[in-house]
């Protein structure tokens, strides 16, 4: 396939969204967040599974989902009971599973191995791994079917309900695997090497997570307040959410509904810090300013659903990089015509580590489509910021028609998508 310069894309290029699906703490489905998202609800609740009464968890809520004790396959229409070890694992299929249903059966229309899997994770479906440990830790003998799930089952398993035969990848670069799944399925489709691909990120609440953050003091114990003055650290919140990407030429071949358009892609290493950002946020300025390069035009940047976790460190840095590139846009003569909206979805969902990035693509493109700015939920004293910013508090009516979405992880990993509504470049 013949490759464009940056700022330009051919019907051959263009890579398109026909259908996505999102499971969070507000429910099963695009709709349930949505509407969570217009009305500035937050589900931040006593953590299950957890004892929290020892003095050493400072944090005791959580944006959690609480796992079904029967779960129905709309793919199959099957009804089975979930065991609580693959909980995980099955949150993540039946919402990759959904968003093939929203794209209208797609792998009913292409060859079996055209068709490709993308999923990322932070910590994969670990619940067996920590069962397994714990029974050694009783004296019991350990059940080794509890390590079965590994992180590339998961790909593997939605591979093998669609019939799918193509790549079957797993990312596993922390907080931004979700959103690099995303991105690199974009390069499978430019590259012509799948015709379509289910890409998303799913991470489910694991005691793992949980201690490693309160070890690092890192949790807010009044609930996570992103781009608040006295932000004190995160919430965790289970999720999971895939997109359904095919070449637009393609998707209209076969009549598909065009959700969105994924109008490019930036993933770069910070080299700074295991798990600090780099204060100047040059790598999230990179990210950024790499999905915006293929864009026809960049003055219509709206919004930019931000990484933020709510911790110092990260608000402040990400902050300063969303404004250097506004700087740098105003430069090129491509500034936006007003303030650019700076949003953290994670105030109502918590963070959902590997599946934060690619829940915030799934929301923004719900929010591209209801034409509506999102807030961020419990911001009561912003931070410091110039005029090219703004840091909404709550929901507004609102076109959208270019969106970035960053998502930062652990050993410097960050990545960058540019949404745009569909037909809306002038």
């Amino acid at each position: 396939m013949r490759s464009t310069s940056p700022g330009t894309d051919d019907a051959d290029d263009l890579i398109v969204v026909t259908g996505m699906s999102v499971w969070t703490c507000f429910g099963r489905g695009v709709d349930p967040l949505l509407g969570a998202i217009h009305s500035g609800r937050r589900e931040l609740h006593p953590v299950l599974g957890v004892d929290t009464s020892d003095r050493w968890f400072l944090a005791k809520t959580a944006m959690q989902i609480p796992p079904p004790a029967e779960l129905r396959s709309a793919l199959s229409g099957q009804l089975r009971a979930v065991d609580r070890h693959r909980w995980p694992a099955a949150l993540a299929v039946e919402t990759a599973l959904d968003a093939v249903l929203a794209a209208e059966r797609p792998h009913d229309h292409y060859t079996p191995h055209r068709l490709a899997v993308c999923s990322g994770t932070s910590h994969g479906s670990n619940h067996g791994l920590l069962e397994h440990l714990s029974q050694a830790h009783r004296g019991e003998r350990p059940d080794p079917a509890l390590l079965a799930d590994t992180p590339a089952i998961i790909a593997l398993e939605i591979a093998a309900q669609l019939g799918a035969c193509g790549p079957a990848l797993t990312f596993n670069t922390a907080c931004s695997a979700g959103l690099n799944a995303i991105g690199q399925a974009a390069h499978l489709l430019r590259a012509g090497r799948a015709d379509c691909v289910i890409a998303g990120g799913h991470d489910a609440f694991s005691f793992l997570s949980f201690a490693g953050f309160t070890s690092l003091r890192a949790l807010d114990p009044a609930g996570t307040r992103p781009f608040d003055q006295d932000r004190a650290g995160l919430s965790l919140g289970d999720g999971a959410a895939y997109l359904v990407l095919e070449r637009a030429a393609d998707a209209h071949r076969r009549g598909a509904p065009i959700l969105a358009e994924l109008r490019g892609y930036g993933c770069v290493g910070e080299g700074h810090h295991p798990t600090a950002p780099d204060p100047q946020g040059e790598g999230v300025l990179r990210a950024m300013s790499l999905a915006l390069a293929r864009d026809p035009a960049p003055h219509q940047l709206a919004l930019v659903s931000a990484h933020g976790t709510g911790t110092p460190a990260n608000d402040a840095a990400e902050l300063t990089a969303i404004e250097r590139l506004l700087g740098q846009l105003a430069a090129a003569g491509s500034a936006p015509q007003g303030p650019v909206a700076v949003v953290s979805l994670k105030s109502q969902t918590g963070h959902s580590l590997g599946a934060a990035g690619a829940v915030q693509a799934a929301a923004a493109i719900a929010c591209m489509r209801a034409d509506l700015v999102p807030g961020t939920i419990g911001l009561t004293n912003p931070i410091a910021h110039g005029a090219r910013v703004a840091l909404p508090a709550a929901p507004r009516p609102g076109p959208l028609p270019l969106v970035l979405c960053n998502a930062l992880g652990f050993a410097g990993s960050v990545a960058s998508i540019a949404l745009r509504r569909p037909g809306s470049a002038t």
